[in-house]
């Protein structure tokens, strides 16, 4: 659940400043696949619960790397065109704006990645999985 309202949470003020109906759509169509990515995990873990290390680092694997994909591939070409427009013609303001966007984004992502990859281990570690692999 924690996850879902991150997902919402934090699209929120781009779906709300969108430069028009096409970004609009193009933000709910990234929203929504990063919250198909979020419960798909949560399915994946629960269903691979006291089986091991193995499958449940493989899914959080795919689902970190997915998440860049989304955030740090996908987000910034779909924002970019904002960006231009706020810039009001500084073409390259607006890049360099765009950079330190994808800049806190990767920390954001890698943060995360970190610190869900740590709460992972530790649950595995105290459900005595990580001797099955």
């Amino acid at each position: 659940l924690a996850g879902a309202a991150g997902v919402v949470l934090g699209l929120r003020d781009d779906v709300r400043r969108a430069l028009d109906d096409r970004e609009r759509r193009q933000l709910l169509r990234i929203r929504g696949t990063a919250l198909v990515l979020v419960f798909a995990a949560a399915v994946g873990f629960a269903a691979t619960a006291g089986r091991g290390a193995v499958w449940p680092l493989a899914i959080y694997f795919a689902f970190v790397s997915s998440l860049a994909g989304v955030y740090l591939g996908w987000l910034p070409k779909v924002v970019e065109r904002r960006y231009l427009a706020d810039a009001g013609g500084d073409a390259e303001g607006a890049r360099q704006r765009l950079r330190e966007r994808r800049l806190r984004t990767f920390f954001g992502w890698l943060g995360g990645a970190v610190a869900g990859g740590a709460g992972l281990l530790a649950g595995l570690y105290a459900a005595g999985q990580l001797t099955h692999f």
